[in-house]
């Protein structure tokens, strides 16, 4: 299957809002960034546009988009949800960084906005917000998806201040948890990669080292931070041009 998604998103997605009142239609275009304009606006910004309430507005939002998913028009949409399941299954095995996916199929900021719109309205799709631990995501099976979690943690639970980890052993320590939870854990270490950006505990420094995303090896904070990690990661003495 090609990485981009293989369709005309303006074309599609004409079609689908064509069935809201005007008022409705322009809301929800405004809120996913769906006309030329693809920066998505906040539901106080579009209140103030309509001198309404932002409550009023996630109200006509709530009832457009389920008034897309009653119209007839909707049902002609399964192949693309289901295009679009068969892309989520193949970058993360169901589970999925939204930005990172999306620019992954996308390759464009409109063509981006339009097909998250689809995953909003698709059934199968459920996002899942950002929180303390996690950046937003996206899955297609929410049983995956709370392992995954937990083995995150857990990974993150067993890093010390100090611990630095290259690439391949903190996959190594990764898959080792999650073969515990997951039947048929994927080997592929593109996936489980794709599952370490979901984290915001755990992070990559500037050297390509792993490790608890509030480590002073990991958070580089300024040159003086970034010169002790060069000193570290060397293991011996260096001449300040060399470090430099």
């Amino acid at each position: 299957m090609a990485e981009t998604f293989s369709l005309k998103p303006r074309v599609l997605t004409k079609k689908l809002v064509s069935i809201l009142p005007e008022k409705a239609q322009d809301i929800i275009k405004k809120r996913f960034g769906l006309d030329d304009d693809v920066k998505r606006m906040t539901l106080e910004s579009i209140g103030q546009i309509y001198g309404i309430t932002r409550e009023r507005v996630r109200q006509i939002e709530n009832f457009a988009l389920q008034s897309i998913k009653k119209s007839p028009v909707f049902a002609e949409f399964d192949a693309v949800f289901e295009h679009l399941g068969e892309h989520i299954d193949e970058y993360g095995k169901g589970l999925a960084h939204e930005d990172d996916f999306l620019t992954h199929v996308a390759g464009g900021k409109g063509f981006e906005n339009h097909l998250r719109f689809y995953m909003v309205l698709g059934d199968d799709f459920e996002r899942l917000k950002e929180d303390d631990d996690f950046h937003q995501r996206w899955t297609t099976d929410a049983d995956l998806g709370e392992k995954v979690h937990d083995a995150l943690r857990a990974l993150a639970e067993g890093l010390e201040d100090d611990d630095l980890l290259s690439e391949q052993e903190i996959l190594l320590r990764f898959h080792g948890i999650l073969k515990n939870s997951v039947k048929g854990v994927s080997e592929d270490d593109e996936v489980l990669k794709r599952w370490l950006s979901l984290s915001k505990l755990i992070a990559q420094n500037p050297m390509g080292d792993w490790g608890s995303a509030e480590s002073p090896s990991i958070k580089i904070r300024g040159m003086r931070d970034l010169a002790f990690l060069v000193l570290r990661k060397n293991g011996e003495p260096l001449h300040f041009a060399d470090v430099a």
